[in-house]
């Protein structure tokens, strides 16, 4: 799972999971926005949108979970 994927890529480094692996049909990608440009790129991956909170899978669902694009937006920034 790719948590926090991007809609648009503005770095070589945005959707890195997805510009890299080589079973994207095995990637779900979770979001808190809707997706417009990112299926058109990706097709293969499936992709979850939620409200945010408490993650819409079960324990154990998943055997990795990817996060790029998140880790700047949580916590406090002082």
């Amino acid at each position: 799972m790719d948590v926090g994927v991007a809609d648009r890529e503005y770095s070589p480094y945005d959707n890195y999971l997805e510009k890299t692996y080589l079973k994207l049909s095995k990637v779900t990608a979770l979001s808190i926005q809707d997706l417009n440009e990112f299926p058109d790129r990706y097709p293969e991956v499936e992709i979850v949108t939620y409200a945010g909170g408490k993650f819409p899978f079960l324990d154990l669902q998943f055997s990795i979970v990817h996060s790029n694009a998140v880790i700047e937006h949580v916590g406090n920034t002082y």
